[in-house]
């Protein structure tokens, strides 16, 4: 397979700073990806069974830095070093939450998210208090029967929920 573009291991993206995060959790997830025409790849190894792939989401900012730094303390993870346009935020180790990349981009937001992060905690109420104190909006509420959510945006209007456990 021709990519015209170096191969890249998160390992590599992620620095050897993390190899505790890699060993305890990525490096057991086989998987490939690509970040703008960069071939990523978690591991190698194969199993004889099928195995979902390692999970990261990246999030286009137009200011990168200070969307990575809200979402760091939003979510307690880790702000790793910058790699070329990327935020690269890790989860605590042994968490198996996703890494989460924020990418400088030029271009504003426009419109809804196709797709949003659910925050699922024990008091919600208290976390989008928390959370507007680091830079975010209360956007409002939603209920659907008994399940109930607060709608959030981020700095830059990212919008997420806050639900309860």
């Amino acid at each position: 397979m021709t990519l015209g573009a170096p191969f890249v291991t998160l390992r590599d993206l992620l620095g050897s700073g993390s190899s505790s995060y890699l060993t305890g959790t990525l490096a057991t997830l086989p998987t490939c990806f690509a970040i703008e025409g960069v071939l990523m790849s978690v591991d190698d190894a194969t199993t004889d069974q099928p195995r979902p792939p390692g999970l990261v989401f990246v999030l286009d900012a137009r200011d990168a830095a200070r969307v990575a730094q809200f979402w760091a303390a939003a979510l307690h993870y880790d702000r790793r070093a910058s790699v070329g346009q990327f935020e690269v935020l890790t989860p605590p180790a042994g968490s198996g939450s996703p890494v989460l990349l924020v990418q400088a981009v030029e271009d504003a937001k426009l419109g809804k998210n196709r797709m949003l992060l659910d925050l699922h905690v024990a008091d919600p109420e208290a976390e989008a208090a928390r959370l507007v104190g680091l830079g975010a909006t209360r956007l409002g509420d939603g209920q659907l029967g008994d399940i109930r959510w607060i709608m959030m945006g981020d700095p830059e209007g990212n919008e997420f929920d806050i639900a309860w456990d």
